[in-house]
């Protein structure tokens, strides 16, 4: 069993720019913001491989181990949302929760990789606007279907500063076609939520 707890402190700045004509500010320094973050991560190796004759039975030789992470965020935005020529508009404040679980796993060394699931919130100190919640899933799972060939499989889900709920999906496959040289494939679709 293990846990660690991780601290993070986070300072987003943009810049404005112009419009392609050059007569009108593209405002996005109302994004920024600083964020201080707090995770509290618990781990369980529940089957352990057994060493071969032949490894060192005194290194670590992990098959699949248990997680749950613990995640608290707090976001300072520096300015209220940009709205008619001004910093006016809404007040972008929020603080972020969540947690989640699953497992890593190592099959044989043929599939190995991550698959989670999980819940997260944000919460806004302006009344009127109105929180967000969401499944949260982590997948990134890989397969060796021979000695040159592995495939990929991974799925991400979350919640962006921008209150969009954005889920990832992906398939790859790398093959060697010579030593150290490989052809790398990926198909990738996402999707946004708008909340």
């Amino acid at each position: 069993l293990s846990v660690g707890l991780i601290g993070t402190y986070t300072d987003n700045t943009f810049e404005d720019g112009v419009s392609r004509g050059g007569d009108s500010r593209l405002v996005f320094s109302d994004g920024d913001r600083q964020t201080y973050q707090g995770t509290v991560v618990v781990e369980y190796d529940f089957l352990r491989k057994n060493p071969s004759p032949r490894s060192d039975a005194s290194g670590p030789n992990l098959g699949h181990t248990f997680f749950t992470r613990l995640s608290q965020a707090r976001h300072k935005y520096k300015n209220n949302a940009y709205e008619n020529g001004s910093f006016s508009g809404y007040n972008q404040d929020r603080t972020s929760r969540s947690i989640l679980s699953g497992f890593n796993l190592n099959y044989k060394d043929l599939l190995f990789g991550k698959v989670a699931a999980g819940y997260t919130t944000q919460e806004f100190d302006d009344e009127d606007r109105e929180d967000v919640d969401s499944v949260l899933a982590e997948v990134d799972l890989s397969y060796k279907y021979s000695g040159k060939h592995l495939l990929g499989l991974g799925v991400q889900r979350e919640i962006n500063a921008d209150r969009i709920i954005q889920t990832d999906y992906d398939l790859s496959s790398t093959y060697e076609l010579q030593h150290n040289l490989f052809l790398n494939t990926r198909l990738s679709y996402d999707t946004y939520e708008f909340t």
